[in-house]
């Protein structure tokens, strides 16, 4: 596909821009970056300055088993760092013949044009430029649209129609738009939507909002359970993510002592030889879920705004992943909503074990921006919800509990 085309974006895209040398975590660290039979030719090929030119004979190797769309990976150097990453954070291929000159997944990334249902792009969460941008942006996210060539071939047609696919997610945008209420009760919402989406009894009613408060936000009990499955959560993907496995591992620390859950071995975990020896908050020497709570309790009051950000970090990563479409097979709405409900735990499991002692919008936004990092550059929104009816939790009544406990 060639030539501009209009295409629906986020209301801070038209202004996104990379970061580069000032990024805390640039996205060519520690990540696994392929080309293409052309772009590895291309860059083997490419007229520019002979010391760029030696560092681009020994910055990508051919794949064991190369295809044509996967045939070579850029290699890394001792650190995982990509061999063009310069010491002061610039891509050395993008300084010297510019952005046009990258490969394909380094010019889009973090975008993701997609075409298959309607022509949408948004930015992942997993950089920190986008989580900055939510972080900061003035009231509920909206889209506009906007122009662009990014040069991809079109995609196959989807298996619904464009309208059907552009009414049920308005439906849900619309409600994460009401920032008055807490995300939960929003998550909630979209959840019924869903639902009766799937159950396809009444195409005009599966798409309403109901607006009304679930029991379980005033009945919530803090039990163990809930945070044994977010210890799950993070055990399969967080401990399992090069990015976000300090903060899990941290998280897990402050709630769980980084041991097994029975008070007589808590009572005997040393807080003061721990890494937060020196931070403003430590745990106190009590049952996980106690823990936990006071943890909440503090984060709520060090970013008091932090359940807004949620909710705009959710809308974001919904619109990102083309929710509730972002699956394939039978009920893959369910399956869509089901992984939604995870990664807004894993988030708040993390954000509350990581920030309750930190107040700094860097802090913030990079364990943040780990999270969303592992959740949409992974396979976590397909197997999510297999951890979830693993451990029973996959109806509409027990994600509710999940959602209103953290």
């Amino acid at each position: 596909m060639s030539g501009k085309i209009k295409y629906r974006v986020p209301d801070y895209y038209p202004s996104f821009s990379c970061k580069c040398g000032e990024c805390r975590h640039t996205c060519c660290q520690q990540w696994c970056i392929t080309l293409s039979l052309e772009e590895y030719d291309r860059l083997l090929g490419l007229e520019c300055s002979p010391g760029l030119k030696r560092s681009l004979d020994i910055a990508a190797y051919p794949l064991e088993r190369p295809q044509r769309e996967k045939y070579a990976s850029m290699t890394e150097r001792p650190d995982g760092f990509c061999r063009l990453l310069s010491d002061d954070g610039w891509c050395m291929l993008q300084r010297e013949c510019g952005e046009g000159a990258l490969p394909c997944v380094c010019r889009l990334y973090p975008r993701s044009p997609r075409t298959k249902y309607s022509n949408e792009c948004s930015c992942s969460a997993g950089c920190e430029a986008v989580s900055e941008a939510l972080y900061r942006h003035l009231g509920p996210l909206d889209f506009v649209f906007a122009e662009y060539d990014y040069g991809l071939p079109a995609e196959p047609a989807g298996e619904i129609t464009e309208d059907e696919y552009t009414k049920v997610r308005a439906v849900c945008f619309e409600i994460m738009r009401d920032e008055k209420r807490a995300c939960a009760e929003r998550l909630i919402d979209i959840g019924k939507c869903v639902f009766n989406y799937a159950s396809k009894k009444d195409t005009e009613k599966a798409v309403s909002p109901s607006q009304t408060r679930s029991a379980a936000a005033d009945s919530r009990k803090t039990e163990i359970q809930a945070l044994e499955f977010q210890r799950l959560l993070n055990a399969k993907f967080g401990k399992k993510s090069i990015s976000l496995r300090d903060y899990s591992d941290y998280a897990d620390d402050i709630i769980f002592c980084g041991q097994e859950t029975e008070p007589s071995v808590c009572e005997q975990f040393e807080f003061e030889e721990t890494v937060y020896k020196n931070r403003s908050f430590a745990p106190t020497k009590s049952e996980p879920v106690v823990r936990y709570e006071a943890a909440k309790a503090r984060l709520e009051s060090v970013y008091p705004k932090i359940d807004v950000f949620a909710g705009r970090l959710l809308t974001n990563h919904m619109f990102y992943t083309g929710f509730p479409f972002s699956l394939f097979g039978a009920n893959a709405p369910k399956r869509a909503y089901m992984s939604l409900c995870a990664l807004y735990a894993l988030l708040r499991f993390v954000w509350t074990g990581c920030l309750c002692g930190e107040n700094g919008e860097n802090e913030l936004i990079d364990t943040t921006a780990a999270v969303f990092r592992m959740a949409e550059n992974s396979a976590f929104i397909e197997n999510a919800p297999l951890i979830l009816r693993k451990v029973g939790e996959d109806t509409e009544e027990a994600l509710e509990k999940i959602i209103f406990y953290f």
